[in-house]
């Protein structure tokens, strides 16, 4: 991948690798380090709108951003529109650089309670909520979405569409469903402890484990479409979103 400047909105970056938000990890510290070894993007832990909007202290000293880690977006969650609306212009009171919706946690506590992915079974929720803080801020409003919910709301392109229609200045895609990001020690057994130790979501859902052969219809997609995307269309990946744990 090429090093390369990206322009969200008004706001350009010096590169396209970015540190993507993580509840418990993205703090400022960890920003900070992330920014002195190059990141051209970071973002704050997710904020719950609610919590903003009801003053809760810790809700708001997540949102704190200095000179040196800009430009930094700060990321929300929430599932109602005027709700969103009203804590995008609270979270503007600590000068974020770009407004970042929650549209992927897969966490239940997040999307148990309509929010985060649980949000794309609704792209017209998703947009009149893009459109709702687009009009509050005058900083890019952004999303981040993933393939999708279940096998069921595959939707990953026509919520894109959505937000873009509500005014969303960019949106950031994890190209995995729920399913396979959170399953529970239950359900996966022992394939899933050992693959969360080793940080390979993809490999939490415990079928995979059991019958390897569900590897080789995006392995031989993979390899179909990559040479013709890279070499024939020259495709290119313009920006990268990296997180650990």
């Amino acid at each position: 991948m090429r090093l390369t400047p990206i322009s969200i909105g008004n706001i350009t970056t010096e590169n396209n690798v970015f540190l993507a938000p993580l509840a418990g990890y993205t703090n400022y510290p960890f920003r900070r380090l992330c920014k002195g070894y190059g990141a051209g993007l970071c973002y704050t832990e997710m904020v719950s709108a609610k919590g903003l909007c009801m003053c809760d202290r810790k809700s708001r000293e997540l949102l704190k951003i200095s000179e040196v880690e800009r430009p930094c977006a700060a990321q929300l969650f929430g599932d109602d529109p005027d709700i969103m609306a009203k804590a995008a212009s609270i979270a503007m009171t600590f000068s974020p650089d770009m407004i970042d919706i929650n549209m992927g946690c897969p966490a239940p506590k997040i999307a148990g309670n309509h929010c985060g992915s649980a949000l794309m079974r609704d792209p017209d929720l998703c947009r009149r909520i893009v459109e709702a803080m687009a009009k509050e801020v005058n900083v890019p409003v952004t999303a981040k979405i993933r393939k999708g919910f279940d096998p069921r709301h595959v939707n990953a392109v026509e919520v894109a569409l959505a937000v873009e229609a509500g005014g969303a200045a960019a949106v950031g895609c994890c190209a995995q469903m729920v399913g396979f990001a959170v399953m529970s020690f239950r359900e996966n057994r022992w394939g899933g402890l050992v693959s969360q130790g080793i940080g390979t979501s993809m490999l939490q859902m415990g079928n995979i484990i059991k019958n390897p052969r569900i590897w080789i219809p995006p392995t031989l997609a993979s390899a179909i479409t990559g040479p013709l995307a890279t070499c024939l269309f020259k495709m290119q990946m313009n920006g990268a979103m990296t997180a650990g744990k």
